[in-house]
């Protein structure tokens, strides 16, 4: 299927592996404290902001829009 689609240009294919998004983000000591610190929070239900699909719609627009 890749012959078909680049038909007669030479083309270079690389396989490497994909870096999980967590190990990243703990790579940072501090990073790593501020996200297992919102995991807490979020388990204890603190914090948290809640709003409608409505409500989410509105504040993306505006938040896009600046």
């Amino acid at each position: 299927m890749v012959k078909n689609l680049f038909k007669d240009r030479e083309i270079e294919i690389s396989i490497k592996p994909i870096q999980d998004d967590t190990q990243y983000l703990f790579n940072s000591p501090a990073n790593k404290k501020h996200l297992l610190e919102a995991i807490k929070e979020i388990k204890k239900n603190k914090n948290l902001i809640r709003l409608t699909a409505n409500e989410f719609e509105e504040l993306s627009e505006k938040l896009v829009s600046k």
